[in-house]
């Protein structure tokens, strides 16, 4: 079973280099929850304009509707700059900042973990700060740790 498993997410993470790899002049194709592609020509708003986000999204396990979801906050919530720091005025002895392009608060206690809550792991690796946001947001179904996402400001990078 675990070998099927991995089969099943070595594909879909090679369809979704294939997918988010076409040109954007020329048809664009959209994945389906299934992982495929569609041969249906999609508006512009479904381009993915960072394909390494996208990439790491999926890789991560959001679906396709969980990373469009996810890919618009992190637009909303550093303007998809891997190097952001926020929330340096709310910082406490537990707390640090939020940091990577997915703002994910860091726990002071944490550094050098290698938990998500470790700001060294996080600003070292994009794949890493995709995975600790999937695990955040309980595997795509809460995004109300995000900001962006409760004031609706990721609603303009959809």
């Amino acid at each position: 079973m675990k070998k099927i498993s991995l089969i099943i997410m070595l594909m879909a993470a090679c369809l979704s280099y294939v997918a988010f790899n076409l040109n954007p002049r020329e048809n664009i194709y959209a994945y389906n929850d299934v992982g495929t592609t569609n041969p249906t020509v999609v508006p512009p708003q479904y381009v993915c304009e960072h394909q390494n986000i996208c990439d790491s999204l999926l890789k991560a396990g959001f679906n396709v509707e969980q990373a469009k979801i996810m890919y618009a906050i992190v637009g909303g919530e550093s303007n998809y700059r891997q190097e952001a720091v926020g929330d340096t005025t709310i910082q406490t002895s537990k707390w640090g900042p939020s940091v990577t392009m997915f703002q994910i608060r860091t726990l002071k206690a944490e550094k050098d973990s290698g938990s998500c809550r470790d700001i060294v792991a996080l600003q070292a690796s994009l794949d890493f700060s995709a995975q600790c946001a999937y695990l955040i947001s309980g595997q795509g179904t809460n995004f109300n740790p995000w900001t962006a996402y409760l004031n609706g400001s990721y609603l303009r990078y959809l």
